[in-house]
Protein backbone atom coordinates (compact mmCIF):
# COMPACT_ATOMS: atom_id res chain seq x y z
CA UNK A 1 0.00 0.00 0.00
CA UNK A 2 2.23 2.38 -1.17
CA UNK A 3 6.35 2.03 -1.47
CA UNK A 4 8.40 3.39 1.35
CA UNK A 5 11.70 5.53 1.84
CA UNK A 6 14.32 3.65 1.55
CA UNK A 7 16.06 5.43 4.00
CA UNK A 8 16.60 3.73 7.56
CA UNK A 9 14.09 5.72 9.66
CA UNK A 10 16.42 8.07 12.13
CA UNK A 11 16.28 8.08 15.77
CA UNK A 12 14.90 4.47 16.16
CA UNK A 13 17.61 2.27 15.36
CA UNK A 14 18.73 1.11 18.72
CA UNK A 15 15.19 -0.37 19.18
CA UNK A 16 15.06 -1.74 16.11
CA UNK A 17 18.66 -3.74 16.30
CA UNK A 18 17.38 -5.14 19.83
CA UNK A 19 14.44 -6.40 18.18
CA UNK A 20 16.66 -8.55 15.19
CA UNK A 21 18.65 -9.59 17.71
CA UNK A 22 15.28 -10.79 19.66
CA UNK A 23 14.76 -12.46 16.44
CA UNK A 24 18.31 -14.24 15.83
CA UNK A 25 17.78 -15.89 19.14
CA UNK A 26 14.25 -17.06 18.67
CA UNK A 27 13.11 -14.24 21.38
CA UNK A 28 11.17 -11.88 19.15
CA UNK A 29 7.16 -12.06 20.41
CA UNK A 30 4.67 -12.86 17.47
CA UNK A 31 2.89 -9.13 18.25
CA UNK A 32 4.53 -5.85 18.77
CA UNK A 33 3.20 -2.29 19.36
CA UNK A 34 5.65 0.48 18.04
CA UNK A 35 3.70 3.40 20.31
CA UNK A 36 4.93 6.75 20.67
CA UNK A 37 3.66 10.09 19.51
CA UNK A 38 2.27 11.34 16.52
CA UNK A 39 4.41 12.14 13.37
CA UNK A 40 7.61 10.76 14.88
CA UNK A 41 8.02 7.21 12.06
CA UNK A 42 6.25 4.80 13.52
CA UNK A 43 5.25 3.22 10.60
CA UNK A 44 8.22 3.93 9.02
CA UNK A 45 10.32 2.31 11.42
CA UNK A 46 7.78 -1.26 11.78
CA UNK A 47 7.95 -1.25 7.50
CA UNK A 48 12.06 -0.85 8.05
CA UNK A 49 12.34 -3.97 11.00
CA UNK A 50 10.11 -6.59 8.31
CA UNK A 51 12.21 -5.54 5.75
CA UNK A 52 15.28 -6.36 8.20
CA UNK A 53 13.56 -9.56 8.93
CA UNK A 54 13.22 -10.55 5.26
CA UNK A 55 16.51 -9.80 3.70
CA UNK A 56 18.58 -12.81 3.05
CA UNK A 57 20.86 -11.27 5.01
CA UNK A 58 18.68 -11.11 8.18
CA UNK A 59 17.98 -10.50 10.73
CA UNK A 60 19.60 -7.32 10.88
CA UNK A 61 19.80 -3.86 8.78
CA UNK A 62 18.52 -4.62 5.37
CA UNK A 63 20.67 -5.11 2.82
CA UNK A 64 17.93 -3.52 0.38
CA UNK A 65 19.81 -5.29 -3.03
CA UNK A 66 18.93 -8.86 -2.62
CA UNK A 67 15.82 -10.22 -4.09
CA UNK A 68 13.22 -10.07 -0.70
CA UNK A 69 14.21 -6.22 0.23
CA UNK A 70 13.78 -5.10 -3.81
CA UNK A 71 10.18 -7.14 -3.63
CA UNK A 72 9.39 -5.75 0.10
CA UNK A 73 10.64 -2.42 -1.16
CA UNK A 74 8.05 -2.56 -4.23
CA UNK A 75 5.31 -3.76 -2.01
CA UNK A 76 5.56 -6.88 -4.02
CA UNK A 77 6.91 -9.39 -1.23
CA UNK A 78 4.41 -12.36 -1.07
CA UNK A 79 4.94 -12.46 2.96
CA UNK A 80 4.77 -8.72 3.78
CA UNK A 81 0.75 -7.53 4.37
CA UNK A 82 0.96 -4.04 4.73
CA UNK A 83 -2.76 -2.70 6.30
CA UNK A 84 -2.42 1.45 6.43
CA UNK A 85 -6.28 2.87 5.69
CA UNK A 86 -5.21 5.98 4.84
CA UNK A 87 -3.49 4.55 1.60
CA UNK A 88 -6.70 3.53 0.42
CA UNK A 89 -8.96 6.13 0.84
CA UNK A 90 -10.15 5.32 4.17
CA UNK A 91 -10.23 7.57 7.30
CA UNK A 92 -10.35 4.09 9.45
CA UNK A 93 -9.14 0.60 10.38
CA UNK A 94 -12.78 -1.27 9.95
CA UNK A 95 -13.81 -4.60 10.16
CA UNK A 96 -13.24 -5.39 6.31
CA UNK A 97 -9.53 -5.07 6.71
CA UNK A 98 -9.23 -7.62 9.14
CA UNK A 99 -11.62 -10.11 8.17
CA UNK A 100 -13.90 -10.69 4.37
CA UNK A 101 -17.18 -10.27 4.56
CA UNK A 102 -19.60 -10.82 1.98
CA UNK A 103 -22.20 -8.05 2.98
CA UNK A 104 -20.37 -4.78 2.93
CA UNK A 105 -21.23 -1.17 1.97
CA UNK A 106 -20.19 -0.12 -1.27
CA UNK A 107 -17.82 2.57 0.51
CA UNK A 108 -16.07 -0.12 2.37
CA UNK A 109 -12.74 -0.95 1.56
CA UNK A 110 -12.95 -4.20 -0.64
CA UNK A 111 -9.06 -5.31 -0.87
CA UNK A 112 -7.58 -8.36 0.66
CA UNK A 113 -7.89 -8.99 4.29
CA UNK A 114 -5.21 -10.40 7.39
CA UNK A 115 -7.26 -13.09 7.81
CA UNK A 116 -7.10 -13.84 3.79
CA UNK A 117 -3.24 -13.61 4.25
CA UNK A 118 -2.95 -15.45 7.35
CA UNK A 119 -4.08 -18.33 5.52
CA UNK A 120 -1.48 -18.56 3.34
CA UNK A 121 1.69 -20.55 3.84
CA UNK A 122 4.97 -18.71 3.97
CA UNK A 123 6.32 -18.21 0.24
CA UNK A 124 9.55 -18.30 0.66
CA UNK A 125 10.11 -20.15 3.45
CA UNK A 126 10.27 -17.62 6.77
CA UNK A 127 8.69 -15.20 8.22
CA UNK A 128 5.19 -14.05 7.36
CA UNK A 129 4.95 -10.34 8.91
CA UNK A 130 1.63 -8.03 8.57
CA UNK A 131 2.38 -4.14 9.39
CA UNK A 132 -0.71 -1.82 10.65
CA UNK A 133 -1.13 1.32 10.78
CA UNK A 134 -2.69 3.30 13.56
CA UNK A 135 -4.39 0.57 14.73
CA UNK A 136 -6.32 2.85 17.78
CA UNK A 137 -8.42 3.78 14.57
CA UNK A 138 -10.16 0.15 14.96
CA UNK A 139 -13.37 0.38 16.24
CA UNK A 140 -14.48 -2.13 18.69
CA UNK A 141 -16.08 -4.74 15.81
CA UNK A 142 -12.42 -4.63 13.94
CA UNK A 143 -10.52 -4.95 17.39
CA UNK A 144 -12.15 -8.12 18.48
CA UNK A 145 -12.16 -9.47 14.78
CA UNK A 146 -8.40 -8.99 15.24
CA UNK A 147 -7.86 -10.42 18.99
CA UNK A 148 -8.37 -14.07 16.34
CA UNK A 149 -5.27 -13.13 14.73
CA UNK A 150 -3.19 -12.28 18.09
CA UNK A 151 -4.55 -15.46 19.40
CA UNK A 152 -3.95 -17.83 16.32
CA UNK A 153 -1.00 -16.15 14.59
CA UNK A 154 0.42 -19.53 12.82
CA UNK A 155 3.93 -20.31 12.29
CA UNK A 156 7.02 -17.60 11.90
CA UNK A 157 4.17 -14.82 11.93
CA UNK A 158 4.82 -11.66 13.05
CA UNK A 159 2.08 -9.15 13.66
CA UNK A 160 3.41 -5.50 13.76
CA UNK A 161 1.53 -2.55 15.02
CA UNK A 162 1.55 1.15 15.46
CA UNK A 163 0.00 3.47 17.50
CA UNK A 164 -0.09 6.93 18.86
CA UNK A 165 -2.73 6.27 20.94
CA UNK A 166 -2.30 2.41 23.02
CA UNK A 167 -5.20 3.26 25.07
CA UNK A 168 -7.60 3.38 23.19
CA UNK A 169 -6.89 -0.38 22.18
CA UNK A 170 -9.12 -3.14 24.36
CA UNK A 171 -7.36 -4.14 27.03
CA UNK A 172 -6.78 -7.95 25.87
CA UNK A 173 -5.25 -6.56 22.75
CA UNK A 174 -2.77 -4.71 24.85
CA UNK A 175 -2.58 -7.75 26.97
CA UNK A 176 -1.60 -9.87 23.93
CA UNK A 177 1.28 -7.39 22.60
CA UNK A 178 4.11 -6.43 23.65
CA UNK A 179 5.04 -2.48 23.32
CA UNK A 180 8.19 -0.77 22.23
CA UNK A 181 8.59 2.82 22.69
CA UNK A 182 9.73 4.80 20.32
CA UNK A 183 10.45 8.65 21.34
CA UNK A 184 10.42 12.08 19.34
CA UNK A 185 13.62 12.50 17.03
CA UNK A 186 16.17 15.22 17.74
CA UNK A 187 16.00 18.38 15.96
CA UNK A 188 19.20 17.44 13.75
CA UNK A 189 17.63 14.40 12.75
CA UNK A 190 14.22 15.90 12.15
CA UNK A 191 16.02 18.72 10.06
CA UNK A 192 17.66 15.52 7.81
CA UNK A 193 14.40 14.34 7.68
CA UNK A 194 12.23 17.52 6.15
CA UNK A 195 15.48 18.05 3.94
CA UNK A 196 15.14 14.91 1.97
CA UNK A 197 11.31 16.15 1.46
CA UNK A 198 12.48 19.40 0.48
CA UNK A 199 11.05 19.63 -2.77
CA UNK A 200 7.34 19.43 -0.69
CA UNK A 201 5.29 22.22 -0.92
CA UNK A 202 6.28 24.70 2.46
CA UNK A 203 9.84 22.87 2.60
CA UNK A 204 11.42 24.51 0.05
CA UNK A 205 13.54 26.74 2.09
CA UNK A 206 15.78 26.39 4.76
CA UNK A 207 14.54 29.01 6.99
CA UNK A 208 11.14 27.52 6.84
CA UNK A 209 12.20 23.35 7.32
CA UNK A 210 14.52 25.07 10.75
CA UNK A 211 11.48 26.74 12.25
CA UNK A 212 8.96 23.51 11.64
CA UNK A 213 11.50 21.67 13.02
CA UNK A 214 11.59 23.14 16.27
CA UNK A 215 8.23 23.41 16.48
CA UNK A 216 7.26 19.72 15.52
CA UNK A 217 9.15 18.78 18.94
CA UNK A 218 10.41 16.03 17.26
CA UNK A 219 8.20 14.90 14.67
CA UNK A 220 8.78 14.96 11.72
CA UNK A 221 5.76 13.71 10.36
CA UNK A 222 3.66 16.45 12.03
CA UNK A 223 6.41 18.91 10.55
CA UNK A 224 5.65 18.31 7.18
CA UNK A 225 1.68 18.38 7.93
CA UNK A 226 2.27 22.36 9.14
CA UNK A 227 3.94 22.79 5.98
CA UNK A 228 0.96 21.59 4.17
CA UNK A 229 -1.04 24.31 5.59
CA UNK A 230 0.77 27.11 5.27
CA UNK A 231 3.61 26.68 8.24
CA UNK A 232 3.44 28.01 11.76
CA UNK A 233 0.98 30.89 12.35
CA UNK A 234 3.35 33.74 13.09
CA UNK A 235 1.15 34.70 15.61
CA UNK A 236 2.09 31.49 17.35
CA UNK A 237 5.72 31.77 17.28
CA UNK A 238 5.80 35.99 18.05
CA UNK A 239 3.29 35.85 20.46
CA UNK A 240 3.61 36.64 24.31
CA UNK A 241 5.26 34.10 26.01
CA UNK A 242 4.38 31.74 23.61
CA UNK A 243 7.49 30.17 21.90
CA UNK A 244 9.69 26.88 20.51
CA UNK A 245 10.58 26.49 24.70
CA UNK A 246 7.00 27.60 25.81
CA UNK A 247 5.76 25.14 23.48
CA UNK A 248 8.09 22.12 25.35
CA UNK A 249 6.79 23.44 28.85
CA UNK A 250 3.10 22.39 28.31
CA UNK A 251 4.29 18.97 28.21
CA UNK A 252 5.41 16.46 30.41
CA UNK A 253 6.97 13.23 30.63
CA UNK A 254 9.84 11.24 31.39
CA UNK A 255 13.43 12.76 29.33
CA UNK A 256 13.65 16.09 27.53
CA UNK A 257 13.23 17.10 23.92
CA UNK A 258 15.18 14.82 21.12
CA UNK A 259 16.91 12.75 23.70
CA UNK A 260 15.58 8.58 23.95
CA UNK A 261 13.21 7.33 26.37
CA UNK A 262 14.71 5.72 29.78
CA UNK A 263 14.98 2.24 29.39
CA UNK A 264 13.76 -0.05 31.49
CA UNK A 265 13.99 -3.51 31.71
CA UNK A 266 15.02 -7.36 30.20
CA UNK A 267 13.50 -9.89 29.05
CA UNK A 268 14.29 -13.26 30.59
CA UNK A 269 12.70 -16.59 28.87
CA UNK A 270 9.49 -17.90 30.70
CA UNK A 271 8.45 -14.94 32.41
CA UNK A 272 4.76 -14.28 31.65
CA UNK A 273 2.60 -15.43 28.57
CA UNK A 274 0.78 -13.95 25.84
CA UNK A 275 3.65 -10.96 25.76
CA UNK A 276 3.22 -10.03 28.92
CA UNK A 277 7.17 -10.32 29.46
CA UNK A 278 9.60 -7.79 28.73
CA UNK A 279 11.92 -8.29 26.24
CA UNK A 280 15.34 -6.21 25.86
CA UNK A 281 15.66 -2.26 26.88
CA UNK A 282 12.48 -0.07 26.56
CA UNK A 283 10.24 -3.02 26.01
CA UNK A 284 6.90 -3.62 28.18
CA UNK A 285 3.71 -4.79 28.31
CA UNK A 286 1.35 -1.93 26.34
CA UNK A 287 -0.98 -1.81 29.60
CA UNK A 288 1.98 -0.08 31.63
CA UNK A 289 2.93 3.60 31.06
CA UNK A 290 5.87 4.22 29.14
CA UNK A 291 7.58 7.55 27.39
CA UNK A 292 4.67 9.64 26.20
CA UNK A 293 4.43 13.06 26.21
CA UNK A 294 1.09 14.19 28.15
CA UNK A 295 -0.21 18.00 27.74
CA UNK A 296 -0.38 19.39 31.17
CA UNK A 297 -3.88 20.43 32.29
Amino acid sequence: MGPMSFHPPLGHGEALQGLWDAARSDRLPHALILRGPEGIGKYHAARWLALGLLCEAGPGEPCLTCGPCRRAQADSHADLFLVDPLAVGQDRMTIHFIVTRENRPPSAYSGPSIEDFLRLRADEGGWRIVCLRDVDSMNDNAQNAFLKALEEPGENTLLLLTSARPDALLETIQSRTVSVDLGPLSQDDTLIILERDALLPGLEESSQREVLARWSLGAPGKAMKLAQRGGVPSRRLHGPGIGVAAGWSAFRGRGSPGEPCPRRGSWAPGRGSHGRAEILHGLHPAGEAGCVLEPLP
